[in-house]
């Protein structure tokens, strides 16, 4: 479902369950470790990496969210 946040940007709204969110989390985690390694010493990419860098946090405070909860 999209839906319009305050600032009039489009927002998904998914519903993951925790594995999926490690799953996610392990996969930016790991792009954002090797993506050196991944280019063959090619230009980066311009992927706006800080907001995959946001992308990791938020995905992590939801981990560490759900542990928090769940003890």
């Amino acid at each position: 479902m999209i839906e319009e946040s305050s600032e009039e940007k489009p927002a998904v709204r998914v519903d993951f369950g925790v594995k999926d969110v490690r799953l996610l989390y392990n996969a930016v985690d790991f792009y954002l470790e090797n993506r050196v390694k991944v280019l063959d010493g090619k230009e980066p990419i311009k992927d706006s990496t800080e907001d995959v860098w946001a992308m990791r946090k938020l995905l992590s405070s939801v981990i560490l969210e759900y542990n928090f909860h769940s003890q």
